[in-house]
């Protein structure tokens, strides 16, 4: 007797995050020398921040309370009422392609422009 595998809504749900997360990355890869950041929470965007353009460092609290950091050259998730704290531990994002998602709050951090000259194509562990 086979057992059929049920999802259920939060499955479905994460699942089109991490789609949509993926092909943000793939379409949003490229540009000049500039570095974005781009914050989209359940989907939509709602921050594009050119951190090469940023002086100081700044906090920026988005609507569902999730905060991030933004600093000259990076940016980081620095508070969510999440139980993992995973998105808090990613660090400093500071590279193009880079990404950090905050999955029950569904946020999601990415950046995009050109990698720096000598930057590997792909690391893997």
């Amino acid at each position: 007797m086979t057992e059929r595998l049920k999802l259920k809504k939060a499955d479905v749900l994460l699942i089109c995050f991490l789609l949509a997360a993926a092909l943000a990355l793939l379409l949003l890869r490229g540009g000049g020398d500039a570095l974005t950041a781009e914050v989209t929470v359940a989907g939509e965007t709602v921050e594009r921040i050119d951190l090469k353009a940023v002086t100081s460092p700044y906090d920026l609290t988005l609507e569902n309370g999730v905060r991030l950091h933004v600093e000259p050259g990076g940016i980081s998730f620095c508070y969510s009422d999440c139980r993992g704290q995973d998105c808090v531990r990613c660090g400093v994002l500071t590279r193009a392609g880079q990404a950090a998602a905050c999955v029950p709050n569904k946020t999601l951090v990415v950046l995009t422009g050109k990698p720096p000259k000598g930057a590997p194509d792909a690391i893997s562990s």
